[in-house]
């Protein structure tokens, strides 16, 4: 080679062996590659497997590198001080001497001012072929920057990683045909699945349950094609438990590719305060529903307050009566009260109420003649929203009014045939489905019926079923008319007087021995209450203080039965004549109810009260 050459400051080493850092003179040199090696940004070296050698050859860019001012000063100096780790020139060392080349690696080198940089290192074994001695040469490429940035995406992705990781969802990445590309610990943990096994599934198709599939492509889709997608389902785990979900998903493009990035947040919690929340508003709304009849059932107990205060008198059959109520009033046992229109049976039901330990809450009170069956059926056991067409919003029946409490079923003999069934059930087993409605009502009810009809006469005309009999006939009790408690008139007599001049402002507080003798002698075919409407036009026709009883006979022993009979049959006559004129036809224009002036109700309880049937036994209503 040409050109000038100097020994090494380190060690002296032959003037063929070393190029100085003169300038190289003019292009006289044989070999143009020490040339290129010279001029290039790559640094290149030449070493021996000695650990305290020095560099035997290095370029300018090498020198650079390493942050000295010339080859020289490079030269001068052991190269193993370069080394940040000099573990890691003993390493390469042992690998060229066993393997004679080392490809790429990435070490840390040692600059002059005591800073580091990163090289990338390949180098080869060299052996002359004149003298035997190995050398290594190598090329040393700075990959600080490199590294830098390397160093900055690992930081960024183990971001990344953390948040995703993080998150107190379930993450998942899918490429556009919905297979798994990337899912975070929870997906594992909540589904059951190894990560092998997930690489295996499709998100719409293996993971969410089957009835939530379609509706999950459908939002996946919409993702796809840029609309970010939110819906609530259910998702399928492993074992075959089914979570429900609240699922956001949104396009991302990752190296022109589309990729669907999701997450799911567990949502049972919500789930069950939800349902919790909704039980209790109808928790709220069924206690509000009851309230409004309690209400409406309080109000007639306010009106009828006074009324439980006319159950006066000292007569034996009367005493009777009260004992037996006071026997049976503190159990839950079904009472049936008969007897006589007017006797007290509605003043007797309260009275037995009162007594028991349900009387906290009112006795609720429902006639069943009063009502047509539709309506009936709506009022008993109430209805749900849309049951018929004018049923715009739910309500609670009589019976879920009266839970824990009392109900009162006056004419019960008036019981439509269709609703008999239904009452049967609530007496044997304590519940019931609204009229519309199909879940099951429990209730806790004490049921008093009362009839002045024969309802073993009604159970042989078929028009009351014999069980409902048995089961309503536990403990009959049987008011007495008031023809049989004569000495309770007097009694009677004077509570009236007072109720009525409290009512009218008057002061009648007298009633001579012949009045008194002509309210005893009478039969009161009315009973009660038919005492109570002749003490009330006597009052209002009385001016003194003496009550007046113009007007009254009681001369006829057997007029008002005789009265009694003689009008009913003359109103079963009639009704018998106006439903043949119209065909048997109750309802309607031209129905015999309307030519009667009745409630169609009202007509059809009239005729089984006289037992008006058709020759065929069918009639139309």
């Amino acid at each position: 080679m040409h050109g000038k050459y100097s020994h090494s400051k380190c060690q002296d080493k032959t003037a063929d062996t070393v190029i100085s850092s003169d300038v190289l003179e003019g292009h006289d040199f044989k070999e143009i590659g020490y040339f290129i090696i010279y001029n290039s940004p790559i640094g290149f070296f030449r070493s021996t497997p000695d650990p305290d050698g020095c560099f035997l050859f290095a370029n300018p860019a090498l020198s650079d590198m390493f942050g000295y001012r010339n080859i020289d000063e490079l030269l001068s100096i052991p190269y193993i001080s370069t080394y940040r780790n000099p573990s890691d020139r003993k390493k390469m060392v042992e690998e060229l001497l066993s393997a004679g080349v080392v490809k790429k690696r990435e070490i840390q080198f040692k600059k002059k001012d005591g800073s580091f940089f990163w090289g990338s290192v390949t180098i080869k074994v060299t052996t002359s072929e004149a003298d035997g001695v190995v050398y290594f040469d190598g090329a040393v490429v700075d990959i600080t920057d490199k590294k830098a940035y390397e160093k900055k995406l690992i930081e960024e992705k183990r971001y990344s990683e953390t948040i995703i990781e993080s998150l107190p969802g379930l993450f998942w990445q899918f490429d556009e045909s919905g297979q798994c590309m990337r899912w975070n610990k929870n997906v594992e943990t909540v589904y059951g699945y190894t990560p092998e096994e997930l690489k295996k599934k499709h998100a719409i198709k293996d993971v969410v349950a089957p009835e939530d599939v379609q509706q999950l492509m459908e939002g996946a889709k919409l993702a796809l094609e840029g609309e970010q997608g939110y819906s609530e389902y259910s998702l399928l785990t492993k074992y075959g438990k089914k979570i429900p979900v609240a699922g956001y998903a949104r396009k991302v493009v990752i190296n022109g590719e589309k990729t669907l990035i999701a997450v799911d947040i567990d949502i049972s919690k919500r789930k069950q305060t939800e349902e919790k929340l909704k039980t209790a508003l109808d928790e709220i709304q069924r206690l509000k529903e009851q309230t409004d009849a309690e209400n409406i059932c309080l109000i007639d107990e306010i009106n009828r307050e006074s009324e439980y205060k006319d159950f006066v008198g000292k007569s034996r059959a009367f005493k009777k009566v009260v004992s037996t109520a006071k026997k049976v009033a503190p159990t839950s046992t079904t009472i049936l009260l008969t007897g006589e229109s007017g006797t007290g049976k509605s003043l007797l039901a309260g009275l037995i109420h009162n007594l028991s330990s349900r009387s906290s809450k009112p006795l609720i009170k429902i006639n069943c003649a009063n009502l047509p069956a539709n309506l009936l059926e709506s009022i008993l056991f109430g209805h749900e929203k849309g049951s018929f067409t004018n049923a715009v919003s739910s309500k609670a029946g009589r019976f879920e009014v009266a839970n824990e409490s009392t109900i009162f079923l006056d004419e019960i003999a008036e019981l439509p045939l269709e609703l008999q069934p239904k009452l049967l059930r609530v007496i044997e087993d304590g519940e019931f489905e609204r009229l519309g409605g199909s879940k099951t009502i429990k209730v806790d009810v004490r049921i008093i019926a009362a009839t002045n009809r024969n309802l073993e006469e009604e159970v042989n005309a078929g028009r009351f079923r014999l069980d409902l009999l048995y089961r309503l006939n536990v403990y009959p009790i049987v008011c007495p008319p008031l023809r049989k408690r004569k000495s309770d008139i007097p009694l009677l007599t004077q509570y009236l007087i007072k109720k009525f001049n409290k009512a009218f402002g008057k002061s009648v507080d007298k009633v001579s021995k012949d009045a008194l003798a002509s309210l005893e002698k009478y039969q009161w075919p009315g009973n009660i209450r038919e005492l109570q409407n002749v003490i009330e036009r006597a009052i209002i026709n009385t001016e003194g203080e003496y009550i007046n009883l113009r007007g009254f006979d009681s001369s006829n022993k057997s007029l008002g039965p005789q009265k009694t009979k003689i009008l009913a049959e003359i109103e079963r006559d009639h009704i018998i004549s106006v439903v043949e004129e119209t065909g048997w036809r109750i309802e309607g224009n031209n129905g015999a109810a309307k030519i009667l002036g009745l409630h169609p109700s009202t007509l059809r309880a009239r005729m089984r009260k006289y037992g008006i049937v058709r020759s065929t036994n069918v009639v139309r209503f």
